[in-house]
């Protein structure tokens, strides 16, 4: 495999970072919608229902929810210069929404079923 050069120079194309640092705060914004809607279903439902578990699984959605924005703005607002490999902070960041959904997920489960 070859690398780009510029026609006629041989040099390489200038560096352009393009629009990958807002479409990846866009996608963890998204995501963060996402769960908040899911956490105001899961609030709305232990009002109606009163149960406990549903409550506290809108609430954990919630505070998640609001690490992940605010995730999304920092990687978009505040770049750190030390950071070679931001897909290495970004496996954290999607361990921690798996982990959390799958609790929230029990939580409710269990909701339904006690």
């Amino acid at each position: 495999m070859t690398i780009p050069s510029l026609p006629g120079t041989g040099r390489p194309p200038p560096a352009d970072p393009g629009l990958q640092p807002e479409r990846t705060c866009l996608a963890w914004s998204r995501t963060a919608f996402i769960l908040v809607i899911n956490a105001l279903l899961l609030l709305r439902g232990a009002a109606t229902g009163g149960h406990r578990l549903m409550l506290a699984g809108g609430v954990i959605l919630l505070m998640q929810a609001g690490i992940m924005w605010l995730w999304g703005y920092g990687r978009l607002r505040l770049p750190d210069p030390h950071w070679t490999r931001p897909a290495g902070q970004s496996r954290w960041m999607m361990a921690l929404t798996t982990a959390t959904v799958l609790v929230v997920s029990l939580l409710a489960a269990l909701a339904f079923l006690g």
